[in-house]
């Protein structure tokens, strides 16, 4: 004991700078974790005050800016709906979809829970980053909260497109549905253009197809993307794909009326402007068509003018 107290006299000095180095230690640390927290604080906010960024009311598309008025009038609706989705509330954020939406990707609020809300919301800490992309639509980033994930990275976050109608919201990349109600008759086929529905990548034209004929007749062999196009304001085609449609979808029986939705490849633009559908590979007899004797004859062409 005597030595060990010989020994503490001879180093107190050196006792009481390793006790404040290792004190200085402490607090070095502990001021470094909340420099780290506070930091991954202000990056989470700016995920969620997008408003308040210089140029996020500029288009992306056409770095045009925005009506101040319109920009804030559309984004609250933007964060309503999101903050809807993030407090659980499905049932305000469903109210908030537009009918053509909900009729297209969500008619029931199960739908939307199920298909939307739960995938990217559910047992999920989310913050949003939005902006202007081209007229209505906007770019949407949801990310998993930082402080609840522990982990920043640019590409870890998932993206979406909203499209402002009035009040209401286009989800998932639903842009705008336009009435068409056009139809043409050749040779006892009658085909109905009926509406067209604009995502931002592509674009489904739904029909309606009355076959007044004597046999069943097949829309399309399903051969080509190119048998069925979209003629656009400046002559500019756009194909349907063929690998996203069942034959039997585009079977139509004699003497009934059907309804076909087709899929083409059109990216969105504010611009864009239809103007003809063309169906070039119509098969008229499909029993034939089975049978692998078909002639010149049972095959022919309809154009619809839109």
């Amino acid at each position: 004991m005597n030595n060990l107290i010989r020994t503490y006299n001879q180093n107190r000095r050196k006792f009481f700078v390793i006790i404040l180095v290792i004190v200085a230690a402490i607090i070095l640390l502990q001021l470094l974790n909340y420099l780290t927290k506070k930091n991954a604080e202000n990056k989470e906010s700016s995920n969620t005050t997008l408003e308040s960024e210089y140029g996020k009311n500029y288009e992306a598309v056409t770095g045009e800016k925005k009506d101040e008025v319109t920009y804030r009038t559309q984004t609250n609706v933007i964060k309503s709906f999101l903050d809807a989705c993030i407090n659980s509330d499905t049932e305000s954020a469903y109210n908030l979809i537009s009918n053509d939406c909900k009729n297209a990707l969500y008619p029931s609020i199960n739908d939307f829970i199920d298909g939307y809300y739960t995938i990217n919301f559910r047992d999920k800490k989310i913050s949003y980053n939005y902006q202007a992309w081209s007229g209505d639509t906007y770019r949407i980033e949801l990310r998993e909260n930082i402080l609840s994930t522990g982990l920043y990275s640019d590409s870890a976050y998932k993206e979406d497109y909203y499209t402002i109608k009035g009040n209401k919201v286009n989800i998932s990349g639903y842009v705008k549905k336009e009435e068409i109600n056009k139809e043409i008759q050749k040779q006892n086929i009658t085909i109905n253009v009926e509406n067209l529905e604009y995502y931002k990548d592509y674009l489904i034209c739904n029909i309606s197809v009355f076959n007044q004929t004597d046999n069943d007749i097949l829309l399309d062999s399903l051969e080509s993307p190119e048998s069925i196009v979209l003629i656009d304001d400046n002559a500019v085609s756009f194909t349907f794909y063929n690998d996203a449609i069942d034959e039997s979808e585009i079977r139509v029986y004699k003497g009934q009326l059907t309804q076909i939705s087709l899929k083409f490849n059109a990216v969105y633009r504010e611009n864009l402007d239809i103007r003809q559908i063309q169906f070039n590979n119509i098969i008229k007899n499909y029993e034939k068509y089975q049978s692998n004797t078909l002639e010149e004859s049972d095959i022919t062409n309809i154009e619809v003018n839109i």
